[in-house]
């Protein structure tokens, strides 16, 4: 990082130096740059997930064939539960034209006291029964690997200072809300925010910290902080662990007994549910639960 009198001028590399107007910070999780320029500290452990993903090339016909899926149609899914090896994260997975992307998304923290690793888990999700089916025959053409900041809006730091600024991952731009998870579209979003705050300085001639601070109103023009803050209870709900543990066993439990056969006759769902809550969850912890869900979804 180059900062000369108070201002960002650019970035060092090694012999090498690369000046510019403005720094657009879009590193990622790590914000390496941030933290030199004094925006941001360093990110809690518990605050950081694990991203692993796989794209398997699978024939156009075979995918759709698999998924039942018609032509210019896909499929998404996630899964919760075995997928992440009942750890706090889960797994996707959906389609593209001619291949098939999977992965798996676990906290790090819980990486670490479990002792296994995230390319373990994906490997594992990959086996189940009934993935293994859709992945049949395909080749691995790509892996990535990558680390995701899941506070939402209580990591988002100063986003801007005499000559930079900071976008995507960096920014702690991600809404994990449980039923959907979202980051590239924030990323980009901040991007062009950024490229519009630019714009304006360049007019200006000014790339001082309050020409700068247009990127806060243009962020909200792109509903970008609008939605940080409509789930911003979400993240302290998502580290819930009954959610990853208890409750998909459970569900998976109740679906097997209300839909199998036994010889001792069937049963009411509620004295299913009852019978495998029993000893697991309570009933006060259960409401508790969904209420806390409601109140931050």
């Amino acid at each position: 990082m180059i900062i000369e009198n108070d201002m960002v001028k650019g970035i060092k590399t090694g012999a090498d130096e690369v000046l510019a107007d403005v720094v657009v910070d879009c590193e990622g999780t790590t914000a390496t740059l941030a933290k030199k320029a004094g925006l941001r500290k360093d990110i809690a452990p518990e605050h950081v997930s694990v991203g692993v993903k796989e794209v398997i090339d699978l024939p156009s016909n075979t995918i759709e064939e698999r998924f039942g899926l018609e032509d210019e149609e896909g499929f998404a899914g996630v899964c919760v539960g075995y997928a992440s090896n009942w750890l706090r994260g889960g797994a996707f997975i959906y389609t593209n034209k001619d291949s098939v992307s999977i992965g798996v998304v676990v906290k790090a923290v819980d990486l670490v006291e479990a002792k296994v690793e995230a390319p373990s888990i994906i490997e594992n999700f990959k086996s189940h029964p009934l993935i293994k089916k859709l992945l049949r025959g395909g080749k691995v053409v790509e892996y990535s690997a990558h680390t995701i900041p899941e506070a939402g809006l209580a990591m988002v730091p100063k986003l801007y200072r005499n000559g930079m600024l900071v976008c995507g991952d960096a920014a702690g731009f991600i809404i994990n809300n449980g039923y959907t998870f979202r980051g590239v579209d924030l990323a980009i979003s901040s991007g062009i925010a950024a490229a519009d705050t630019v714009k304006k300085a360049r007019e200006r001639n000014n790339y001082t910290e309050s020409s700068l601070s247009y990127y806060m109103e243009a962020l909200e023009k792109r509903k970008v902080l609008t939605d940080l803050r409509t789930f911003s209870k979400a993240p302290k709900y998502m580290e819930n662990r009954r959610l990853y543990t208890a409750y998909p066993r459970m569900i998976c439990e109740v679906l097997e007994e209300m839909y199998g056969v036994r010889e001792a006759g069937t049963k009411k769902v509620k004295d299913i549910a009852r019978g495998r809550m029993k000893g697991k969850v309570s009933m006060i912890t259960l409401i508790r639960d969904m209420l806390a869900g409601v109140n931050a979804m």
